[in-house]
């Protein structure tokens, strides 16, 4: 089954003005940390843990994107996963529920 979430970069997120100053993109930990509260809500996951086996970091995110966040259960039990800007991806990776 695949799970769609979207989220925007908000312009003001208090990540972004470290991040860098004068152009400013979205930490990568800021977006995995809002991929594992969607993922959260994934019935299949819910209180279970999480974490991030692998990720691959491909382009930023910066302020104001709208991102696509695709999770798709694998036969293992965990998920892939990809965040998307315009059906390009930024990031992929595998999710494992412990």
């Amino acid at each position: 089954m695949t799970h769609r979430f979207f989220w925007q970069v908000p312009l003001d997120h208090p990540a972004l003005p470290g991040h860098f100053p004068g152009q400013p993109i979205a930490p990568g930990a800021v977006l995995l940390d809002r991929l594992d509260l969607f993922a959260k809500g994934i019935p299949e996951l819910q209180g279970r843990p999480l974490r991030v086996a692998h990720a691959k970091f491909l382009q930023s995110a910066k302020p104001g994107d709208e991102l696509t966040f695709v999770l798709q259960a694998d036969d293992s039990g965990g998920f892939s996963f990809r965040i998307e800007r315009d059906a390009t991806v930024l990031v992929r990776g595998v999710l494992a529920a412990l």
